[in-house]
């Protein structure tokens, strides 16, 4: 209780005041997750003319821009040699980073990753770290063999400008 003088009655009155104290919640902030990835961890023959790396996240993503081509990276693994990412289309929970065509090589080894301070949850969250995946693309396929035209026994033509009679093979001119 509280206690205080009340000069106007002069006395001393005491007041008891009752205090619930509701503890404020700590917000649960959901972490932001990679679910899955296109082409998957561990892939392998993925077609050399792969459009974008494709990207599914535990929460819907921030549409306002905050994502570039530059919160990811491609690179061939072995030379090092870094892939042109040439833009980012998000929607929901799917980041699709688009890959420059004609930049993968037929049998190499792919590492793409998605940098942890890249890529943003509509609610606030980000990812903890950098997320790292790696996949290979398939062996060049063997060249089409051009059909060659096989000739019909007894067919016309006109070779060099020469007619021919199909039964006796002279040349005709007309």
């Amino acid at each position: 209780h509280i206690s205080y003088y009340d000069s106007s009655y002069g006395d001393l009155k005491y007041v008891t005041n009752s205090v619930q104290i509701i503890p404020t919640p700590t917000p649960i902030v959901q972490k932001l997750k990679v679910e899955k990835t296109i082409p998957q961890n561990g892939e392998s023959g993925v077609n050399v003319d792969l459009e974008k790396l494709d990207t599914f996240f535990s929460l819907p993503m921030d549409e306002t821009g905050f994502m570039t081509p530059f919160s990811a990276e491609l690179k061939e693994e072995q030379s090092g040699t870094r892939i042109t990412l040439s833009y980012v289309d998000v929607g929901g929970k799917e980041v699709e980073f688009f890959i420059s065509p004609g930049s993968l090589v037929p049998d190499k080894i792919y590492r793409a990753t998605i940098f942890k301070d890249g890529v943003r949850a509509q609610n606030g969250a980000m990812l903890e770290k950098d997320y790292t995946w790696t996949f290979s693309t398939g062996k060049q396929p063997p060249p089409t063999p051009t059909p060659n035209p096989t000739p019909t026994p007894g067919a016309t033509g006109n070779i060099s400008g020469i007619v021919t009679d199909a039964v006796t093979g002279a040349g005709i001119n007309g």
